[in-house]
């Protein structure tokens, strides 16, 4: 952790409000603290402090009540200046673990990214959509682009933040026939279940991408597995395969990394 001993999230209830609460270590006690928050845990980091860095150890949170009661904060701390910069792991509410917890929790997490890294999974692309952008044409229960495509000119790739790599086990998909959106005879959807890591979140409307195949999928069922109804240890997924028609195909992809890390 760094120049963190601790950090923590604790929820002040009916008032909509957080405490963020740190531990700096002897060398670092004194070391002023900035705290930025996300609702993706990836990106944007909004700094909630901007007029000073805060040397009290404690930082209440008092824009919550701002946010949509599904989205789920990240807090990321940031002690010092450059060059002498500390970064804190990032965290979010509920997440405490006592020390024979995080162990076992640990463990929990190795034997899946084991699982899909070196056995049945799939290395993919994990795509979340921008929070202060909204996908254009898209079908409010399904995600699925049913409208005419935007200007030619629209970018994309602008409307996701940066890919995070990932694994995913992909089970075979089911073929449900229906009535086309435009009403014009019917229309085959591939509806696939799935497992992703419990990190990044998976939320409804987020594009996984297998690279090899260039076959997109948008998230329209997410499933979390915690660990004592904490911490989330899997994510059990339904996705939907994208037309070939539909204009996130127009998203680059960068290339994958060929040679992840084994966490030990």
């Amino acid at each position: 952790m760094g120049a963190f001993l601790d950090v923590s999230v604790h929820p002040m209830y009916g008032q909509h409000q957080a405490a963020i609460r740190w531990v700096l270590g002897q060398p670092h006690m004194g070391l002023g603290v900035r705290v930025f928050r996300s609702l993706t845990g990836t990106a944007p980091w909004t700094l909630l402090n901007p007029s000073a860095p805060i040397t009290t150890g404690e930082y209440v949170d008092e824009t919550l009540k701002d946010l949509s009661r599904h989205d789920k904060p990240f807090y990321r701390l940031l002690a010092g200046d450059s060059p002498e910069q500390h970064s804190s792991p990032i965290f979010g509410p509920y997440e405490t673990l006592n020390r024979l917890e995080y162990g076992a929790c640990r463990r929990m997490m190795q034997v899946v990214y084991t699982q899909l890294s070196r056995g049945d999974g799939i290395p993919i692309l994990h795509f979340q959509p921008r929070v202060d952008l909204q996908l254009p044409n898209l079908d409010e229960d399904t995600k699925q682009d049913f409208g005419p495509s935007c200007a030619e000119t629209t970018d994309y790739s602008q409307l996701f933040y940066p890919p995070i790599q990932s694994w995913l086990h992909l089970k075979p998909p089911n073929i449900i026939t229906r009535e086309a959106s435009d009403g014009m005879g019917l229309d085959d959807a591939d509806m696939n279940e799935g497992m992703l890591l419990g990190f990044p979140y998976a939320r409804f409307g987020d594009m996984i991408v297998n690279r090899a195949m260039d076959d997109r999928y948008v998230v329209i069922g997410s499933r979390p597995k915690k660990f004592r109804g904490i911490v989330p240890i899997l994510f059990e997924v339904s996705l939907a395969l994208l037309h070939k028609s539909d204009n996130r195909y127009k998203v680059d992809l960068p290339e994958l990394v060929t040679e992840l890390p084994y966490i030990p």
